[in-house]
């Protein structure tokens, strides 16, 4: 007879089970995130070995299943160097359930590179002493064009539109920040003015 006092562990990211298996995606959820390509993904968490990935995924990082599958440092391998060491420094701080919500670069195939949001959710396992990661359950985004456009309204807001040269915001910013270092280390900031007759009717 089944135990009736004893309730199920009810917390979906940790498998009582000593093994699991990585969840399946099924036809029609397969279907619906190629058409908002949106990339499904399941490694584990140890070796970052690739247990699951959805055919949309081909499209946002470049590479297919297969390529992931047989090669377990292929993503660390695609990571933007300047993005690559505070991408690793953020998986290793989820624990128990936590999530994490990425923003990074990856190099394609191509030659390219291109913006990528990682949502992460660590799967725990339950053994005799604690509780263990096992996978991470990732849901990868193409975000590359309001990347880009942030960065095309930010530079458009420093400088002018017309010469592109910086402009009073942009000396602002860089006069207070190089304030702050001087005061820091104690050292001098000097301002260079040059007035240039008539560069007003040769700019309009």
């Amino acid at each position: 007879m089944k135990d009736q006092g004893k309730n199920s562990d009810l917390n979906p990211y940790m498998n009582s089970a000593p093994s699991f298996q990585p969840p399946c995606i099924s036809a029609h959820w397969e279907q619906l995130f190629n058409k908002m390509n949106i990339c499904l993904w399941s490694v584990d968490a140890s070796t970052r070995r690739t247990l699951q990935i959805s055919s949309s995924c081909k499209t946002i990082l470049g590479y297919d299943h297969d390529e992931f599958m047989k090669n377990a440092s292929l993503w660390e391998d695609i990571l933007h160097p300047n993005d690559k060491e505070n991408v690793l420094e953020q998986l290793l701080s989820i624990q128990y359930g936590q999530s994490a919500k990425l923003e990074y670069r990856i190099r394609t195939p191509y030659g390219d590179c291109k913006w990528v949001s990682d949502y992460v959710t660590a799967v725990y396992e339950r053994t005799a002493k604690a509780y263990v990661s096992v996978r991470y359950d990732r849901v990868v985004m193409d975000i590359d064009h309001r990347k880009k456009t942030e960065e095309e309204l930010n530079y458009l807001s420093f400088h002018d539109a017309l010469t592109g040269l910086p402009n009073r915001r942009k000396l602002e910013k860089e006069l207070q920040n190089a304030l702050i270092e001087a005061a820091k280390h104690k050292r001098f900031v000097g301002i260079l003015f040059i007035d240039i007759d008539r560069f007003k009717d040769i700019n309009d």
